[in-house]
């Protein structure tokens, strides 16, 4: 005598499955009765904790002389465009420079020369070459010059990038090259 297989026999779909057996299902929540005394109830859900909401984006302080204008920081100074300071500062003027005090040569002693210059748009490329001749023949890759809260000047920049006024005091020093200790 043959014994049928426990397991249906395959389809063309596959083979088949068994039936899964039946779960009984709690009934629903409205349809649960109250405890009964000295019986504790479960804790009731808690709502999983929300993130305060972010804070809104602060903008940065706006200049109250003219909110149109840019700003630019240069060493820790804010600065205006180059294009406004020139605006408001056009003309001719004098430059002060103070030069270092270098022992043995008489034209750095520590003086401060007025360098006449034809506009503040002058770069500090133009400017060297103005120290150059104060100075007795000092080399432009020499010479750095600076304005305490700016930094030292890069030569492809003019002076009004540097919001530099006339009659302004700038600092010169010497580019010092490394080697052997005298």
């Amino acid at each position: 005598p043959a014994v049928p297989p426990a397991v249906p026999p395959p389809t063309a779909a596959g083979p088949a499955l068994k039936p899964a057996p039946t779960v009984p299902m709690p009934p629903p929540v409205s349809t649960l009765r109250p405890l009964g005394p000295g019986i504790a109830a479960p804790p009731p859900p808690v709502a999983a904790p929300v993130a305060p909401p972010a804070p809104p984006p602060v903008a940065p302080p706006e200049d109250d002389d003219e909110p149109g204008t840019k700003k630019r920081k240069v060493g820790e100074m804010e600065l205006d465009s180059e294009e406004d300071f020139l605006a408001a500062n056009g003309g001719s003027g004098v430059i002060k420079v103070t030069f270092p005090s270098v022992d043995g040569d008489d034209n750095l002693n520590g003086q401060t020369v007025d360098l006449n210059v034809d506009s503040l748009s002058t770069p500090v490329s133009e400017l060297k070459k103005l120290i150059k001749e104060a100075a007795g023949g000092l080399a432009a890759n020499k010479q750095k010059i600076s304005v305490p809260g700016l930094g030292f000047f890069t030569d492809k920049n003019s002076l009004a990038y540097y919001n530099i006024k006339y009659g302004t005091a700038l600092q010169l020093s010497l580019k010092e090259r490394g080697g052997r200790k005298k």
